[in-house]
């Protein structure tokens, strides 16, 4: 079978993979900074199946605390997160009601380190924007 490729669509692709690859590093990177605080930290793969799961979630019983996080990984200075995922974050954490149930945005910004945003107990948006001088407002 002959594969046709239209120009420039191998490099989409590359970009794409290694977009990917870059968002499970860093989810495994938050999974293992929330073990170290004492947290019990999983990464939920489910990415592109519709399902309305965080990417990772954790727990510390002992505090009745659930965290939710929707993980981002960038070059740039800022970041967009889509309402939609804030939602699934949201829906996910209502199975969990007699825990506190935190909807966090997690962005690694590669030259900067973690930025930690809340986004429950906000009126819904269609979009979040972090930036990398932001203050987080969550902690481990």
């Amino acid at each position: 079978m002959v594969k046709h490729l239209v120009e420039g669509q191998d490099a989409v692709t590359h970009k794409a993979v290694k977009n990917r690859r870059r968002g499970f590093a860093t989810e495994r990177k938050l999974v293992k900074m929330l073990e170290a605080k004492g947290w019990r930290a999983f990464r939920v793969p489910t990415s592109g199946t519709g399902y309305s799961l965080p990417d990772v979630f954790a727990v510390k019983n002992k505090e009745k605390r659930i965290a939710a996080f929707e993980v981002k990984s960038t070059v740039e200075d800022h970041i967009s997160v889509d309402g939609f995922q804030i939602r699934k974050l949201l829906s996910f954490l209502d199975a969990f009601r007699l825990y506190r149930g935190e909807a966090v945005i997690a962005v690694w910004f590669i030259d900067n380190g973690w930025v930690f945003r809340v986004v429950n107990g906000f009126p819904l948006q269609e979009r979040y924007v972090v930036y990398v001088h932001d203050s987080s407002d969550w902690s481990p």
